[in-house]
């Protein structure tokens, strides 16, 4: 069982929303037991801190998860939106209503509101104590635990905190009256870590120990942005990144099998499948087409996985709690450990860990300017 919620820095998962076998919701913990919720029909988000969502018939509600089960947290159902509580707050907005800063009792600690124009969406969670928000113009900033703003609104863009870091996105008008976009590496309190020179694009979210992939004028590279953006040029046969993590790229050739290297450029695994995919401890789960493998960060095979028609990452997040893969049979869905081994005692209809990666907190103002994407996979094409 989960113990009361304290008061914690960082987003911590306690289990992931699930549904058994007989298609009931309930949480799964890293170690595959089974939390029944008791709450019929309900679509849950993560239990994050002791606390979690649920989307009811009335909007979305809070919930604590205390020893004898889930409680709602008062005053806070009948929601629009609500993220994820962390750094002893969760932002949530009510309809109609401002962006709001709420403590773990449910009491409004700030509302988040500017002088002129209005905040319409914040992301679920504080990250080294900074919550990206985004407002109706489609420009970006960060603000503290008291809804005070740290980074005034001004990206196009704010990519995830990481390592205190993070890319940022301007749009800058050109000499043709066209838009350029202008990258640069940014701390939490807004200061210019690395401005990224307009032939120089990173080709994934997220700085890791100071680097960061990138595309140049002559191909692919990593760039270290605390070292004034030296650069690491990867091997010419790169044609895509499609993932980069833990110091581990995963790579296309030109012939669109996937290979993992690390960020010296050295070839861990030889481009020779159609999925690669990395998990925790730099892990990945490979795919030829016809099965998956787990396999190390040295390019050892950990264990075959014959019976999975489909292998994932669980989300970064939930790393820290233990979660490492998840992934389905023809009996349904299981978590996966560290050696391949099928976690849960019986089958799942279901493993839900989509709003960790897609959850917003958003308003009713309408947004008049979307904000432009950072560049992602789908982007860092070379061919």
């Amino acid at each position: 069982m989960f113990s009361a919620c304290k008061k914690t820095e960082t987003a911590e998962i306690g289990a992931l929303a699930c549904r058994t076998a007989s298609g009931q919701p309930a949480f799964v913990k890293a170690d595959g037991e089974l939390l029944d919720l008791h709450l019929t029909d309900l679509a849950v988000g993560p239990l994050v801190n002791g606390y979690f969502t649920a989307a009811t018939s009335d909007g979305v509600a809070v919930y604590h998860m205390t020893p004898d089960g889930p409680e709602i947290v008062e005053g806070l159902s009948g929601l629009r939106s609500a993220g994820f509580m962390a750094y002893g707050v969760m932002p949530v907005c009510r309809p109609g209503r401002h962006i709001e800063l709420v403590d773990a009792e449910g009491v409004t600690v700030a509302s988040v509101e500017l002088p002129n124009g209005e905040v319409t969406e914040s992301a679920p969670s504080f990250v080294e104590g900074v919550l990206a928000v985004t407002t109706d113009s489609g420009l970006s900033g960060l603000i503290d635990t008291k809804g005070n703003f740290i980074v005034s609104p001004r990206f196009a863009s704010l990519g995830p905190v990481s390592d205190g870091m993070m890319i940022a996105m301007t749009d800058a008008e050109t000499d043709n009256g066209g838009m350029a976009q202008l990258f640069s590496v940014i701390d939490v309190k807004g200061n210019v870590v690395f401005p990224f020179p307009d032939s120089m694009v990173p080709v994934c979210e997220t700085v890791s120990e100071g680097k960061i992939p990138v595309r140049t004028a002559s191909g692919f590279a990593v760039a270290d942005v605390t070292a004034g953006g030296a650069l690491t040029p990867l091997p010419a046969s790169v044609r895509r990144i499609e993932d980069a993590a833990d110091g581990l790229i995963v790579f296309r050739d030109s012939s669109g099998k996937r290979g993992l290297m690390d960020y010296s450029g050295k070839v861990i695994i030889a481009p020779v499948y159609s999925v690669l995919r990395i998990g925790p401890g730099g892990s990945v789960v490979a795919s030829d087409g016809t099965a998956w493998s787990l396999i190390g960060r040295d390019g050892t095979e950990i264990s075959s996985l014959p019976e999975f028609t489909i292998v994932s990452p669980a989300p970064r997040a939930a790393y820290a709690a233990g979660f490492t893969f998840v992934g389905r049979t023809a009996a349904g869905f299981w978590l996966i450990g560290e050696n391949g081994e099928k976690v849960n005692s019986s089958p799942l209809e279901s493993v839900d860990y989509s709003r960790l990666l897609t959850q917003k907190v958003t308003t009713d103002y309408p947004v008049r300017t979307a904000p432009v994407e950072l560049p992602g996979e789908e982007d860092a094409v070379g061919d």
